[in-house]
């Protein structure tokens, strides 16, 4: 279960997937062919997360994705590229597609599948899903509501979608120490 992983119990593979240190688990190969086929195209990629969230996997089903409905949104609809669902990634013909549609982003919601987000840090990366998480569950908040939508404007809107990383603080400086103080808080045990 993933609540079960912990520092210790991960896998440590190399870039064709073999074991690098003994473990009793296996390497999940449909996991390894996406984050590899990154690694291996973008050498200043130093973190690719995939997730399966709720709200991800439901914005990823939405004819329109993500939206600029609000701040969340705006923070990262520019970084945000778009990758038709083909199945496991495991075809090479695929892996190639994906990585043209991610192209210098770092955002990549997989349709109707899940998110993958890359980082050129761990912080990075994570700080890029969270805000990601964010911005999707409140888009399905708002569209549960029945409300009518109190539109941005088009200039602001167009200056997040030409400006990706307008407005962002470094995450290893700020949001980063302070996700790992509050998980220190919460549960301590990630680190064995």
């Amino acid at each position: 279960m993933f609540e079960e992983v912990t520092a210790s119990s991960l896998v440590k593979i190399d870039a064709e997937g073999n074991k690098v240190e003994p473990s009793e688990s296996e390497a999940n190969s449909g996991g390894f062919a996406i984050p590899s086929t990154v690694h291996s195209a973008r050498p200043e990629i130093v973190c690719v997360l995939h997730t399966h969230s709720i709200a991800g996997c439901a914005v990823s089903m939405q004819r329109e994705g993500l939206l600029p409905l609000n701040q969340h949104a705006l923070q990262l609809i520019g970084d945000v590229a778009y990758h038709d669902y083909e199945g496991t990634s495991r075809n090479p013909e695929e892996r190639a597609r994906l990585l043209a549609d991610l192209g210098r982003r770092h955002i990549l919601v997989l349709r109707n599948h899940g998110l993958l987000i890359v980082g050129t840090s761990i912080a990075a990366a994570f700080t890029a899903t969270y805000r990601m998480e964010r911005a999707c569950a409140t888009q399905l908040a708002f569209q549960q509501s029945g409300a009518s939508f109190h539109p941005i404007t088009k200039e602001v809107v167009s200056a997040a979608y030409n400006h990706p990383t307008s407005g962002r603080n470094e995450p290893a400086k700020y949001e980063w120490p302070a996700l790992l103080r509050k998980l220190d808080r919460i549960d301590p045990s990630y680190k064995q």
